[in-house]
């Protein structure tokens, strides 16, 4: 079956809610609300995130950072094109949020697919991104270079060794630099 949702700004809509998995509505409520427990409750223990791009998998733990990076950019999603049956859903997944937007980035696109468990918890989330999707490295890089010459120290708290930290920390930094390197109008 299927199915266009919304998740960005409201939930979907009461019909098409009902085409899917309790667990994973609830999950949805809880990733558009940045409740971080909830959407962790509704993770099997052994449940995986897979980034195929780039071959990196995380667990459950990892997921704690994830959801939080999520809540301090002020994240939000939309699917669309939803398949869902009683062990999957899979869509057409688009990110906004706000540290994107600052360095140029409307938003990114991915396929992705939910599987679950038995008793309805999400053990696998697989990531694909779009073809042709901006470059987050090269829209951050001017941000990075007016950093280094201006604000090293909050750069380094960032961005240690040139890597990107995925926290709930991190992404309220990140969001104050790239606030001032654009007051500063450096871009």
């Amino acid at each position: 079956m299927a199915l266009s949702i919304v998740v960005a700004c409201g939930l979907p809509p009461t019909l098409e809610e009902d085409a899917m998995p309790a667990h994973f509505q609830r999950f949805l409520r809880a990733i558009e609300t940045h409740d971080v427990e909830a959407a962790l409750a509704l993770l099997s223990e052994d449940f995986q995130l897979v980034f195929v791009e780039h071959g990196v998998t995380l667990d459950k733990s990892a997921m704690v950072d994830v959801l939080g990076w999520d809540r301090a950019v002020n994240g939000s999603l939309a699917f669309a094109d939803l398949q869902v049956s009683d062990r999957s859903v899979a869509g057409l997944f688009t990110e906004r949020n706000d540290f994107l937007e600052l360095i140029g980035i409307p938003h990114l696109q991915a396929r992705v697919v939910y599987e679950l468990g038995d008793g309805g918890l999400i053990e696998r989330q697989t990531y694909e991104p779009l073809p042709r999707q901006p470059s987050i490295q090269a829209h951050l890089e001017p941000a990075i270079e007016w950093a280094r010459a201006n604000r090293p120290a909050a750069l380094e708290e960032v961005y240690p060794g040139e890597q990107m930290s995925f926290d709930e920390a991190s992404g309220r930094k990140w969001i104050s630099l790239l606030e001032a390197w654009r007051e500063a109008g450096d871009d």
